[in-house]
């Protein structure tokens, strides 16, 4: 039987609307490559953001791309099979990944076969993640990545979801010569609140003007005036702490990384500390109340117990440590380092 008398049998496996894939490489200038901008960095990482659809075109035609800084992949559009007029995110995700893998050349078929469902739910968190910070309309300046990091051995990919910077860009020009203004299409590390995001190249800028500033609240109980333009850092820190040991405030603190929890205190020292034991600082902070909080997820608790282990190993295991009074040197070795490390201490 021939190829196309088993199409006319199989009607579904027609192929209704052209779904073309290809890279579009992308490069900046600019050195700054360190925090969320390591994504533009060729010479450790290699990036790929996935640019998804979510509208139906005029033609019948989808074309999805996969912007990257690794030039050696091919920019020759490849076609595959699909049937619905508009597909929905895990098939272009999927789609696109599939063509990532049948171009790369360093992740072998096994690590492909076991991290392709895995990348592909971290891309539709990640886009579901991007959507939610874009909506919010609060006046604050958080961020939040459009990468996830992934790494085999000594090679190491940023996967995210492509949002383009849409900055005015002005390519340079010969003098006398005004060139046109164009819209950046860079992708961008991060995403904020009302849609604002920005590349490396256009980050400066958008620091300077695009960002809300003052958006900290005095604390009432300073009596400050916070329109005062004469109020300085070391006064208003100052205020914060005598604030904070008057009122006998209390903070709890948690650490997820090393499964722990325990209370800040501020407290005031007398004045034979200051003059006689030459303590220069008029508060000091008090740690107690160690909890020992793993999580429930055994993996997770595990790294928690290890990583808590070895904070211990890099106080106790010093060449001072005294042998004969084991107990009693870990007591003043933890107070001199500010660490907790038993729920009777302190």
């Amino acid at each position: 039987m021939s190829s196309s008398k088993s199409l006319n049998i199989l009607p579904s496996l027609e192929k209704k609307y052209p779904l073309d894939v290809s890279f579009s490489k992308f490069h900046v200038t600019r050195p700054n490559r360190a925090g969320y901008n390591k994504i533009y960095d060729i010479s450790r990482s290699k990036s790929f953001f996935f640019e998804l659809v979510d509208h139906s075109t005029d033609t019948n035609e989808i074309h999805l791309k996969i912007h990257t800084n690794d030039y050696h992949m091919k920019t020759t559009p490849i076609s595959y099979p699909n049937t619905s007029k508009l597909p929905n995110d895990k098939y272009q995700i999927s789609v696109m990944l599939t063509h990532f893998f049948s171009l790369q050349r360093v992740l072998p078929r096994r690590i492909q076969q076991k991290f392709f469902n895995f990348i592909r739910d971290k891309l539709l968190q990640r886009k579901a993640i991007i959507m939610s910070r874009a909506s919010k309309i609060d006046s604050r300046n958080t961020t939040t990545k459009n990468f996830f990091n992934f790494s085999y051995k000594r090679y190491r990919f940023h996967f995210g979801i492509y949002i383009p910077c849409s900055h005015d860009y002005i390519t340079p020009g010969f003098p006398g010569f005004t060139p046109p203004k164009t819209i950046c299409k860079v992708p961008t590390p991060f995403i904020m609140s009302d849609f604002r995001r920005a590349c490396v190249l256009h980050q400066p800028s958008f620091f300077k003007n695009d960002v809300f500033i003052h958006i900290k609240n005095v604390k009432k109980e300073l009596n400050v005036d916070s329109t005062n333009p004469s109020l300085k850092p070391k006064i208003f820190h100052a205020n914060l702490l005598y604030t904070h040991w008057n009122t006998h405030r209390t903070k709890r603190i948690y650490s997820r990384r090393l499964g722990i929890s325990y209370e800040e205190t501020i407290h005031a020292r007398d004045r034979h500390s200051i003059t006689h034991l030459n303590n220069k600082h008029i508060y000091r902070k008090k740690l107690c109340n160690l909890s020992i909080r793993r999580s429930h997820n055994p993996r997770v608790s595990k790294a928690q117990e290890t990583r808590f282990d070895r904070a211990k190993r890099r106080i106790f295991n010093t060449k001072e440590h005294n042998r004969m009074d084991l107990i009693q040197h870990k007591y003043a070795t933890a107070q001199r380092y500010r660490f907790l490390f038993s729920e009777t201490q302190f």
